[in-house]
């Protein structure tokens, strides 16, 4: 891989962020990359290509050395998940192809500008309703949604 995130939409990295904050909401200290990679069920390194955005963007913290790893850098009843979006979008909900249209033909010469209008109010209404969804309310709800009960 080179650096970047695989395809437009990030694959998966909204998701593994989102877990991986709510499960940092559930704990009480810092908490290794290795755990949270487990508990996400992905390679740590795959973990630390999303939580670096993370940490990047204020949502999260590290800490180095021997007791090192990731805690929130808010209460997670004050990170939205339109703040993991922002954090985590390479190119919004709806890519533009990757192929050049034909500019002299009367749709090819717009149709980029068209759908570039249309994703736009699409973005706009995601992040309207994600923002009124918080980590603190997602880890409660996983917990409560899991096969196994809370230890705390």
């Amino acid at each position: 891989m080179n650096g970047t995130l695989p395809g437009d939409a990030h694959d998966g990295w909204f998701a593994i962020g989102v877990h991986a904050l709510a499960l940092l909401a559930r704990m009480p200290d810092t908490t290794s990359s290795a755990y949270v990679a487990a508990s996400v069920n992905t390679h740590v390194v795959s973990l630390r290509r999303v939580v670096v955005r993370l940490v990047r963007a204020g949502l999260v913290r590290s800490q180095e050395g021997r007791d090192g790893g990731y805690f929130l850098a808010r209460p997670a009843d004050q990170i939205t998940l339109a703040d993991v979006y922002r954090a985590l979008r390479a190119a919004g909900p709806l890519p533009p192809s990757r192929a050049v249209p034909n500019s002299q033909c009367p749709v090819g010469s717009g149709i980029r500008a068209a759908l570039g209008e249309v994703a736009a109010a699409a973005e706009r209404r995601l992040l309207d309703d994600l923002a009124g969804h918080t980590i603190a309310e997602v880890a409660a709800r996983a917990v409560a949604l899991g096969a196994h009960p809370d230890p705390a």
